[in-house]
């Protein structure tokens, strides 16, 4: 993976983790097809990320990076930038101590007289790998507020 010098929008970093404001637009981590134009090129550019010993993934070696946003979907991603704070992040992310909130903004004719939410569990497709779905395997669950 090359370093390549691009902007961040960084809200948070401290010696163990950044956070930042993925664009929407930005690959989290380089992929077939994708390899540069990344957040972690960019990541890569602005400083060394710890090589996790057996942790490549489904996709390959993703330094630091513990969760991710698709393609077209912008918000906060949080990176690991020591060994320990990658392995307590997957962690926390794993035993769902960790928690991600999504909004959507929808444009086009509404049969609704006021807002609408949807309260829906997402989980993996069960079929197709490597999509979401609502109610799919294993479907996250939000904790009662």
């Amino acid at each position: 993976m090359e370093a390549e010098d691009l902007p961040l929008d960084v809200i948070y970093e401290d010696d163990h983790l950044i956070a930042v404001n993925k664009p929407p637009g930005m690959v989290t981590h380089p992929a077939p097809g994708v390899l540069s134009g990344t957040l972690v090129n960019a990541l890569l550019g602005r400083m060394p990320l710890p090589e996790q010993p057996d942790f490549d993934g489904d996709s390959g070696y993703r330094p630091g990076i513990v969760h991710r946003l698709d393609k077209d979907t912008s918000g906060v991603i949080v990176v690991a930038k020591t060994v320990e704070a990658h392995a307590r992040l997957a962690a926390s992310f794993k035993d769902r101590e960790t928690s991600k909130t999504y909004l959507a903004i929808a444009a086009g004719q509404w049969r609704a007289d006021g807002p609408v939410r949807v309260d829906a569990p997402i989980g993996r497709h069960p079929v197709q790998r490597q999509k979401m779905t609502v109610g799919g395997a294993h479907p996250v669950r939000r904790r009662p507020s």
